[in-house]
Formats: C-alpha cells, structure tokens, sequence
C-alpha cells in the first residue's frame, strides 16, 4: 500500500497542533487563584440575564462597581455556571472561543495570503501566550478575539463568494462582535468600509448600473446588525460619556516606549520582553507587511490594516479615564493583524532560504527550516514563559479564605473595609459560601463577633488607624497590607430617650465609628464603612435596610420628634440620572410603618446648573468619581402620636435602580422634645430601661464572686457611681465584683460599654472568651458552664475542636459525644456529626526546637534553621526525616498538601544532591507514596522564593490512619518552610466521612460541658447551629 506522503505530513501537523492546543489551553487551567478581574464578571454572570443587560447597559449599582462591556460574555457565563457552578464553569465560554480561534487564523491567513501563511498563524495562535493566558481566564478577551477573527474571514469570503449564507453567517458574527465588546465596533466600521470600497471597486459589464445591487447585501446586512445593536447604542454614548475626563491628553507618551509595551504585551508574558525579540518581531511584521504591498495585494492588506488602524485609533484617542492604562489586551482586536502579517515575514524567511539555497536539493528543506526557526523566534519569549504562566499567582485571595476559615475565633459576621472592599466581600460569598454572615445583617439586636479585614496600601500602613478589637493577623501581599481582628458587637437597642432638664433629647450617628451595630434595631445587606463615614449596601444591585427603634421613658409624652438624614450620591454621568432611590419610614410598630419621603438624586443640590459636590475618601479604585460626592440632608417631622405606644421606629431603606449612581446613608439625626419628668434612679430610669436592653440582648449573666474558671458567657459590672444597677434584678455585678473579675482577666476590654446622659460610664459588659476563644477543655479545667447560649433550633449541630485531640469524649448536656480522632497537636477538627468532617493541621516551626517537635509522631536530627525564620532542616551534617500521623476511625478520604521545600542546588556532580523529599502512607507505615520531591533550583541556587508544591490526594479506599513522613539530606541545605506568619503558609487537611457519629442536637441558653477523658486533651470547643458550611473552592485543584 502506498502512503501519500504529503498527506501524512499534513495529518501529523494537524495532530500535533491539536495537541499543542489542547494541551496548553487545558494544563492547570483552574490552578491560579481569582482576582478582582474574576470576581467582575462572576458578579454578573450570577445575575438575572435582564438585570445584569439593564446595569451594564447604565452602569447600574453592581456588587463589585464596574465593569464596561456589553452582555454577551456574561450570559454565556450565566449559562455555564447554570451547569456547574464553579470557576471552572466560568472559563467554558473564553476556553471554547480559544480552541476555535486558530482555526479561524488558519482560514483567514488562507484566503488572504495562502496556506503556508494559514499555517504559520496557526501556530503563533496555539502557543503565544497572548491568547492562551485570556483562553483561561473568566474574562470577554478570548471571546472578542475569536470573534474579531472569524468576522474578518466571513467578510472577506462574503466578498469573494457573494452568496447568501456568506452574509448571513457574516451579519449573525459582527452583531455577536458587537455585543462582545465595544472594540467591536471600529472593527465592524473598518469591515464595512473595506467591503464597500471592494463592491464598488467592481466593473461588471454594465458599468455603474448594478453598484446598488452589488452593494445590497452588505446594506441589507449592515442594516439588519445595525437594527439588532441599537437597542444597545444608548449604551455605548452613556459609557463614553461617563469615562469622560477633559483633562485627558490622548496623544501624551505616543512614543517608541509606548509602542514598545504594547508590542511586548502580545509576544510575552511581561513587558519584559528582551528588546532583541522585539526587534525580531517588528522586522516580521516589515517583511510580511512589505511583501504584501509588493504583490499588491492591496485588498488583504488593506482589510488588516482598517480593522487594527481603525481600533488603535479609537483606544490611543479616547479622552477616557481608561486610557491611562491602555494596554496590550485593550486592543485584542489588534492581534490578528499582527499575527497574520508576521507570519507573511515567516513564510518570506522561508521563501529567501529557498531562493538562495535553490541550487541544492535540500533547498526546499532549508526553506522549511528556515521558516520554523523564524518562528520559533518569535515564540520564544512565550515559550520560555510558560512556566511561570501556568505557576501565575493572580492574588492571594484563595490562601487568604482558606486562612479565613480556619482563623482561631468564633466569628459570626465577615466585614470588609478600605481597598478593593467590594470585590472581597463578593470574593468571601464565592470563596466560603454560607460561612459567615453579614456584618450589616441581623434581624434582631444581640452580640455578635465580626471578622473586620481592612486592606490598604502598605505605605500608608503607619496612619492607617488599626482596627479596634482583637487582631487575629497582620501581613502584605505585592503593595497592600491587610489586617485582620475580631471585633465584639453588642446592641443595646431600643435606645431610650434620655432627656435633659430642657426635655430635649438628640442622637446622631455619622457613621465613623462603630455604634451602628450597637444602636440599630435591625438590618439587611448594609456595611458600615467608617472611612468613607456612610452606611452602605453590602450589594448595591439588591435591596437593603436598616432599623432604629426609640423608647420614650415611663412618665415622659413625646410632644414633637424631628429627624434628619443624610444621604450620599457618587454620581458621575452628567446627563442620565440615578434612579436608585432611598425611602424613610416611621411607626409605632416595625410592621406597619408610615413613609415620611424619599430620597433620590433630584433631591441633591445643583448650583448654576452644575451638581454641588465634596470631597470624599476614594470610593473605588479607578477614581472614576475624582474623591467627590454629593450630599444632602433631608429633614422630616414625624408625628407624636406615632408614639402612642411608647416606641417609634425609624427605617431608611435602599431601592436599587439600574442607572449609574450609588447610593448611600452618610447621617441620621433624632431630636425629640419631650413633656414630663422621667426617673431619675431606680428601675423605671431611662438608664435602667435601657441597661435592661442591653443585658437581655447580649444575653449577660450573673458572674459569681468565686470565678473558678468554668463559666463561660457575658458578664456585666457597675461603674463605682452606678452600683445602684447591681440592685435593681439585673443580672449586673458590683464595682468591687469587676475589680476582681478583671483581675481574674488582666487585659481583658469591655465589649460593651453603657454612659449616662452625661457621658459618664456606667456599665461596663465583658466577654471572657474573646482573647482566648472558645471553650477552653483540658486535663486542667476538664468542665465548662455555658451561659446565655443563642437557640440551636431543630437542626443539627457542628462543633470545631483546636488544639491537642485525641479521641475525646465530650458530655454536652444530656448528650455524650465520643470524637475518634487523633491529630498532632495544633490541629483544627470540623465536624458535622452525621455529616462531614475535616482536620487542618498548619506546622508553626517559629519556636524552639522542644515545642516544634511536639506534635510530630517521629523526629530524627531536625532542628530550627539559622537561614530562614520558620524554617525546619537538619543538623549539621546529618540527614533527618520527621513525620505527622492522623487517625481517625471516621474514613479519610481526602488528603491536601501544601509544603514549601527549601533546597540550595548541589553543584556537585559526584555528590548525593540535596533533596526534600514528602511521602504519604496509608497502611500504617509499611508502604509509603511518594508526593513531594525537590532538589533545587537552578545549579548553585536555593529554590525560587515563594515556590510551593501542592498535592491533591484522592484516598480510594479511605484510610483509617495517615502518617505523612518528611525527609531532608544533606544537612541545612534542604528544609521545609512554615511562614505561620503569612496567610499561604504550610498546611496537611483531610477530609472525613463522619456520617457513622448521630446527630447533635443542643439547646441552651445554659449547657454543662464536660470532657469525660480529659487525659493528653487540650483544645478549644466551638459550638454551631447546623451543619458546618464546608468549601471546597479553598481547595487548589491539582494537575
């Protein structure tokens, strides 16, 4: 059988480009964490399709603030993650465009210049990493590009075919182009002028008879696509309209180095690109562009240059805010010029070669060769790029959620201040969903513990005022620095009016500290943002709520009540009003209230015709709001006879609209003139109502004089003027019982604290367990009283256990749990009776020797290192291996590694080379798999700071026991590193199947606690109603 040579070649070609393709669009595609770009288009794709098309359409108050582009994108995403909701998903849409995208390259080089020119963009295409970093992101660029790409090839064959389906399949891809991105549109402006001159340019036999007819189907099809857009024109004016910014110098810096960068961006990964490389390209790009022209292949050359002249005229002219950071992916739409004219300077590499060596058989060969080695030049910068590509930290967002969740401290609530505040608090729902509620959500007053992450820019770390509360951690990733602390939150809502001897009674809040969270009856989706001194939306898009509830004390009538709030508009669209709106209500009951206004952007000052605004801490990143914003503060008068009843209620409630424009609480101010004499001691006194309020709401209980350490639960004392409330049936102590409570407690601050009418203190509430968190179990305290536990309800429980566990027994009440696990000391146990479970366990070798050997099962010759803090390695000389053993009679069946081996690259060629070296064995140590091993860097170098290696470990069968062993050699130049300090620090987790443990079912508010084995137990206890909100997204996939 004879074979077509020329014919396998081909096929093996094509096979082997298909494999290239698939292989570096799909290697480690969902590796690299999230970041802001991800959290953008994640946002809306979760939306309704017809919300999300009503605020990208006018830039509508969205979670994460802006992102321009049209719907497209983000419906295919809605679609994917309608599927499967994963990040995953997501990259469907930008990975099936990518795949496509070379093919469309191959017919476009086709038909303009011929198959070898095909061929070549082919090849660029499938290993550039222009395209293959956007083939993996959750992003419109992949799409646009393929899309551009594919345009311009059924453009030039409808032009060439002039049949029907040529321009139908041309008119269905220029409107999706459109709807893709607006740098579609001087693409479909270049084409259609290219495909007018080109009609026109025809002479058929009648002359100029039949030009309408040759042009009637590019008419009829930029008639019908113009039709189909303009529903979505307005959008395209608002968006100009809103980056608007006169002080723009467009033609500013379009220089050599300009021109440099963006060429750098698409041939590399950075625009670090060598300049020699750069040289290489622009002289592909002469010779491609050249040769075209010397064949007068006007038509072809004119097509590529309109559509890429065209677009980087529209983006280096813009006067918009976004031309200040004009890059390389801008002009994606670009690219397949670029491409297609440097493959031409390929194929004339090739064409020269064959010409000079034509003489010889081997010409054509030389030729071929010649022409690869051109294009292995130009794909070299990428090439040499691919490892750190697929190794791409975007943020540290994913190691910061997964630090997050395992933070030591029972948190309820999640609150996000200062930079990027909005794309973390959606990043936390994506991250740990159902994990910890909204800091500016509650239904009801009570006490509530809040995680409050404050991020800033590092070199403004020295003002930045720290948060108040417990820190939990410090630490910095590229130019920000990000601070962590658990904060108590305790309401002493109603507030009773407490009026002086005029009977005049006033309350403000502007928002800058944190009383909201203690004067507010009530709340839904609202942050409290003291920096910018505003109440705002969690998430503008939905709507939101806040409730104040004021007491008119016993033997007082409220005779006039006036209220004053202030309201905040970023605002920047000169023309299009906001139609987000804020409505103020009052009543004598919550239910039933009685609008008193609303407040929406005509309600704003306007001075000469022109919006009077102030200056503002930055409200997002970009800056599109310039540190402006109005204000404006509305006055109403609500009835007296609203408070009939002794109560009124105040809500301010925010309605999202879908236009420009976010809307925020900046004051609310009550002045209430009231009639009568209230008490002034005893237990009708406002002082005492409203201590009452507080106490009940925080659930306080009496502290006994002996504190032997057991109880657990809030406790309150009188100021030494005040001991009059210890008397009144309050659960409140003495003066002189604090004084011993906080010796008791040294260093412990009040979580809540009451004044009088003259701001004197005179109640002081504290929480035992906040600078040591949870219930405290051990050989030492080995019972524990819980008093005023919140209501379990009917669901299960979950529990989480830190510290020293091995196997304990808990009696919690009247049920007795038997937890059988064994885990080094340090480690953190979840566990969902009847559910799941999972054991973290995060090495801190910060210490001495003693204490970092501790929680090992095995340890031979390790010792701290003198080169690295928190660094473990062995002795001088020595070889040393150390090990972890989990056991568990509930089934392993998941096992996560993240180590961070340190290893200096022997030189040495005769010698052992250094190594680190992980195994895991799940047969009690008999066999061991291997997992982890490194021996350096580059010869004579230590490994690249901040390398890791992660493994990802299926357990089929599960395991009932896990020793993950550690071996080093060579002495200090090998080691593990534990950065306990930084939020991607070393960590061992496992997953468990604990559905064989029964439910656990508690209720309060007192429960008795007890650990009934207390022997080699020393861990903190906490408590949760239902079941544990497990993540797996935390979890970094492996490949």
């Amino acid at each position: 059988m004879r074979v077509d040579r020329r014919r396998l070649i081909t096929a093996l070609v094509v096979l082997a480009l298909l494999a290239g393709l698939f292989a570096t669009r799909l290697w480690r595609i969902d590796a690299a964490s999230l970041w802001e770009d991800d959290y953008l288009n994640l946002d809306r794709a979760l939306m309704p399709l017809a919300g999300m098309a009503a605020v990208q359409k006018w830039q509508g108050p969205a979670d994460t603030i802006f992102d321009f582009q049209p719907p497209l994108v983000y419906a295919a995403q809605h679609l994917a993650l309608a599927i499967h909701q994963s990040s995953l998903a997501a990259r469907l849409p930008s990975l099936l465009a990518s795949l496509l995208t070379p093919l469309g390259l191959w017919l476009l080089g086709r038909r303009l210049f011929g198959p070898a020119v095909g061929l070549v963009a082919t090849v660029l295409c499938t290993f550039l990493l222009y395209p293959l970093n956007y083939a993996q992101a959750i992003k419109t660029y992949a799409l646009l590009l393929c899309l551009a790409v594919y345009s311009l090839w059924l453009i030039a064959r409808a032009v060439a075919v002039g049949d029907r389906k040529s321009w139908i399949a041309y008119g269905g891809c220029a409107l999706a182009l459109l709807y893709t991105g607006y740098q579609g549109l001087p693409v479909f402006a270049a084409e259609s002028l290219w495909a007018g001159v080109m009609l026109w340019r025809r002479r058929p036999a009648e002359g100029h008879a039949g030009l309408l007819r040759r042009l009637s189907p590019l008419l009829v099809t930029g008639a019908v696509v113009t039709a189909a857009y303009l529903p979505w024109l307005q959008a395209v004016f608002f968006v100009r309209d809103f980056l608007y910014d006169p002080a723009i110098r467009p033609w500013a810096g379009l220089d050599f180095t300009f021109a440099g960068k963006i060429l750098r961006g698409f041939i590399g990964p950075d625009t670090d690109v060598p300049t020699a490389f750069v040289v290489a390209w622009c002289i592909a790009l002469i010779l491609g562009l050249g040769d075209g022209l010397r064949r007068r292949q006007w038509a072809e050359t004119g097509l590529l240059a309109l559509t890429a002249g065209t677009t980087s005229l529209a983006l280096v002219s813009s006067h918009g805010l976004l031309r200040q950071i004009l890059e390389a992916r801008h002009g994606v739409t670009v690219f397949p010029s670029l491409v297609l004219w440097a493959s031409c300077g390929v194929v004339v590499c090739g064409q020269i070669a064959i010409r000079a060596l034509s003489r010889f058989r081997f010409g054509r060969q030389a030729g071929i060769t010649a022409g690869a080695l051109a294009c292995l030049v130009l794909l070299w910068p990428s090439l040499v790029g691919y490892r750190d590509f697929y190794h791409r930290s975007m943020s540290l967002d994913r190691e910061f959620f997964h630090w997050l969740d395992d933070v030591r401290g029972d948190a309820d609530a999640l609150e996000f201040q200062g930079y990027k505040r909005n794309t973390r608090r959606f990043a936390a729902g994506w991250y740990l969903p159902g994990r910890f509620g909204e800091a500016g959500t509650f239904a009801a007053p009570g006490y509530r513990r809040i995680l409050v992450s404050d991020t800033f820019y590092t070199d403004a770390a020295a003002r930045r005022p720290r948060p108040v509360g417990v820190p939990l951690g410090e630490f910095g990733a590229l130019f920000t620095t990000t601070r962590v602390a658990l904060v108590p939150a305790a309401s002493r809502a109603p507030l009773v009016m407490d009026p002086g001897p005029d009977g005049i009674w006033c309350y403000k809040d502007d928002f800058r500290d944190r009383r909201f969270y203690a004067d507010a009856l009530s709340a839904a989706n609202t942050t409290l943002d003291t920096e910018l001194g505003m109440l705002r939306p969690a998430r503008y898009s939905r709507p939101a709520s806040a409730t104040w509830a004021f007491e008119v004390p016993p033997g007082t009538t409220l005779s006039k009540l006036r209220l004053t709030v202030t309201a905040a508009l970023f605002k920047q669209h000169p023309t299009v009003a906001s139609d987000s709106e804020l409505i103020v209500a009052a009543g004598a009951n919550r239910d039933h209230m009685t609008d008193l206004g609303v407040i929406g952007q005509e309600a704003f000052p306007v001075k000469d015709g022109r919006p009077v605004t102030t200056s503002s801490p930055f409200f997002d990143e970009m800056g599109f709001y310039h540190g402006r914003c109005r204000k404006v503060a509305v006055d109403y008068a609500v009835p007296a006879d609203l408070a009939a009843s002794g109560r009124v209620y105040v809500r301010v409630s925010y309605q999202p609209g879908h236009k420009e424009g976010f809307l925020n609480l900046a004051g609310l101010a009550v002045t209430a003139d009231l009639s009568g004499k209230a008490a002034a001691l005893g237990a009708e006194s406002p002082l005492a109502i409203q201590a009452r309020h507080l106490l009940r709401n925080v659930r306080a209980v009496p502290w006994r004089e002996v504190d032997d350490g057991t109880d657990v639960g809030l406790f309150a004392f009188a100021a030494p003027e005040f001991d009059g409330l210890a008397g009144l049936g309050l659960p409140v102590g003495t003066s002189e019982e604090g004084e011993a409570f906080r010796a008791a407690h040294p260093g412990l601050s009040p979580v809540a604290v009451l004044h009088d009418r003259a701001g004197t203190i005179a109640l002081s509430v504290y929480d035992s367990t906040l600078t040591s968190p949870g219930i405290g179990l051990s050989a030492k305290t080995p019972e524990r009283r819980i008093r005023g536990l919140p209501d379990f309800g009917k669901e299960p429980a979950s529990l989480r256990l830190t510290g020293t566990i091995s196997i304990p027994t808990l009696r919690l009440g009247a049920t007795s749990l038997t937890i059988p696990v064994l885990a080094p000391a340090g480690s953190t146990l979840t566990l969902t009776p009847g559910g799941k479970g999972r054991i973290t366990f995060v090495p801190d070798w910060t210490g001495p020797a003693s204490r970092l050997t501790a929680p090992m099962s095995y340890a031979r010759d390790v010792t701290p290192s003198k080169l690295e803090r928190g660094a473990l390695t062995c002795k001088v000389g020595c070889n040393c291996a150390f090990a972890y053993t989990f056991a568990s009679a509930l089934p392993i069946t998941e096992l996560r590694l993240r180590a961070f081996p340190l290893v200096y690259a022997n030189p040495c060629r005769k010698c052992e080379p250094n190594r680190a070296t992980v195994a895991v064995s799940t047969d009690g140590g008999k066999t061991y798999r291997p997992l982890v091993e490194e021996t350096g860097g580059e010869e004579c170098t230590w490994t690249p700071a901040g390398a890791y290696s992660y493994r990802r470990l299926r357990l089929d069968p599960p395991a009932k026991t896990v020793i993950v062993a550690f071996k080093l050699q060579q002495g200090e130049q090998a080691g593990f590193l534990s950065p306990s300090w930084n939020v991607d620090d070393m960590y061992i987790e496992a997953d468990l199947d604990a559905r064989a443990l029964p439910p656990l079912h508690l209720s309060g508010p007192d429960l008795h606690v007890s650990l009934t084995n207390p022997e080699r137990n020393d861990f903190a206890l906490f408590l949760r109603p239902g079941p544990w909100p497990f993540s797996s997204r935390t979890a970094q996939p492996e490949f």
